[in-house]
């Protein structure tokens, strides 16, 4: 995950920091995203969290919803606003934008971009709730969660405070480089993420980061979905973990964590995914044990010692 603040292209009122996933086509690079959305904004000290989630598809699919959605409009535009009924006449995406009482009525029934997808964008959106539901993140799918499709695709996302304000948006881009002459795919993830002001940031104490002495290796679907959990904990006790989540094998995973020189690797495989439980190898005296998840923080710590 790389992140990025710009203070010379922030305004006063508009400071954010961008994060961003590149090369991962699943949806362990959203829920990555989101996870350090929701950090960087708890730690700000904000509560009562919600992330609005949903997913516009490829392209094939948002223009079957585009199709779709402007026979809907034409059928029923005598029912909109006269405000919206202009607004649909250039883009029936217009029609989400409205927020008057007739319009949302209209909206109810309309058609959703959730209802075109493929099996590739619906397989990453379920395992998208299935990793925010392991991590116990607040979020609501909200199918009129809308946003331009020449500047994302698939996955969309914003994280908003208990009064609706929105404090950070994402969306998976994987044509971006496309539209710039490059033939080949590039799976990216961004997120913006409001930040406070210079001088409430300059107050809040920043702890480097040393090279982490513990690897994280995951095998399976299901070891990947509860070591991303195990990894939370771990980091909201100030244990900072080294990991290849987006990774789907274990040779690369292994391989980084020996030119990493870690010494310590725990290692998550469908077996221990299972049992709730991870094995703990130490490759200096080149033993290894096991560590019940429940556990984890309390080994991790002795570690470190």
């Amino acid at each position: 995950m790389y992140s990025h603040y710009d203070q010379k292209k922030s305004s006063a009122k508009d400071r954010h920091l961008s994060l961003d996933v590149v090369g991962g086509k699943e949806a362990i690079s959203e829920a990555l995203t989101i996870q350090a959305a929701v950090a960087i904004l708890e730690d700000q000290g904000h509560a009562d969290l919600t992330v609005y989630i949903n997913s516009l598809g490829d392209k094939d699919a948002f223009t079957a919803f585009e199709t779709s959605l402007r026979e809907y409009v034409r059928n029923n535009i005598t029912q909109l606003s006269p405000a919206c009924q202009e607004l649909v006449k250039s883009s029936p995406l217009g029609l989400y934008v409205c927020t008057c009482g007739v319009c949302q009525a209209v909206l109810e029934n309309a058609p959703k971009p959730i209802q075109f997808l493929n099996e590739e964008s619906r397989k990453r959106f379920i395992e998208l709730i299935e990793f925010l539901d392991q991590l116990q993140i607040n979020f609501i799918i909200d199918e009129t969660l809308i946003n331009d499709r020449h500047y994302c695709a698939d996955s969309i996302f914003e994280i908003r405070s208990a009064d609706g304000t929105v404090l950070s948006q994402g969306h998976r881009q994987d044509d971006l480089v496309g539209r710039v002459g490059y033939r080949r795919e590039l799976p990216h993830v961004e997120a913006s993420v409001s930040l406070p002001s210079l001088k409430m940031l300059s107050q809040k104490k920043v702890t480097a980061v040393k090279n982490p002495n513990i690897f994280f290796v995951h095998l399976g679907k299901d070891a990947r979905i509860k070591s991303l959990s195990a990894i939370e904990r771990l980091r909201k006790n100030e244990i900072a973990v080294k990991h290849m989540l987006t990774e789907t094998t274990c040779r690369p995973q292994m391989l980084e964590a020996e030119e990493s020189k870690s010494r310590y690797i725990f290692v998550m495989g469908i077996k221990e995914a299972l049992e709730n439980s991870v094995l703990l190898r130490d490759t200096e005296k080149h033993s290894q044990a096991t560590v019940r998840l429940p556990d984890i923080t309390r080994v991790a710590k002795r570690l470190k010692l």
